[in-house]
């Protein structure tokens, strides 16, 4: 079934952990190229090492010639400076060219992260002759992987998933607020899904026969 046949309430009432699991993280597995032009990492509440020390480690390999942090502040993250430039003095105090990195500070949200560093990216390079990696963590990174490619649909994007030390796919059923972040996540998601900023999803039949049978039952 599509996702964009489920109503709100379906996540907030119906759901299990499994259809939330399910709905929220990436099943395959990122193919990696031996390198990419720019490496794209997102503010958020663990950027700070999780997420940026993966680019640092491309960088450091020589798998990602220049990194592109994104971020003024966003939930959990209401802080000065941005989040990205937060990201930019951490790649700069350990060893990065400050040349090899490029700043986008305007975003609040994962759809301007991925309209602004686009257009930074268009300002800079011809988007058809450069290769592209974005690093989220694993529990965000089908909705930004699915948002940057609805935006920039020609280009083959690797999206690669770190595990967040907040919450990731193996401890997230753990605590209350990591449940929390991921039922969030699968809101956003169908929110992202009717508002046609990202391509419909197919996730297993369950809720939707759950609702059904909740229907059929009153």
């Amino acid at each position: 079934m599509q996702l964009s046949k489920l109503k709100y309430r379906d996540l907030l009432f119906l759901a299990s952990s499994t259809d939330l699991e399910n709905i929220v993280f990436r099943n395959e597995k990122a193919e990696l190229k031996s390198s990419y032009d720019v490496a794209l990492v997102l503010g958020g509440p663990k950027m700070i090492p999780d997420r940026i020390n993966k680019a640092l480690e491309y960088y450091q390999k020589g798998i990602a010639k220049k990194i592109l942090v994104s971020g003024s502040f966003g939930f959990l993250s209401i802080s000065i400076p941005s989040e990205a430039s937060k990201m930019c003095h951490y790649l700069l105090n350990h060893g990065v060219f400050k040349e090899d990195i490029l700043v986008e500070k305007k975003s609040h949200n994962t759809w301007e992260n991925m309209k602004f560093s686009l257009e930074l990216l268009k300002s800079k390079y011809n988007l058809n002759e450069i290769s592209l990696a974005l690093i989220t963590s694993d529990y965000h990174l089908k909705r930004s992987l699915a948002t940057l490619t609805h935006l920039c649909p020609s280009k083959d994007i690797t999206g690669i998933g770190i595990k967040d030390t907040l919450v990731n796919i193996d401890t997230w059923k753990k605590s209350s607020f990591s449940k929390f972040l991921i039922l969030k996540e699968a809101l956003l998601l169908l929110y992202y899904v009717k508002k046609k900023r990202i391509e419909d999803i197919t996730i297993p039949n369950v809720l939707l026969n759950r609702r059904k049978s909740k229907n059929n039952a009153s």
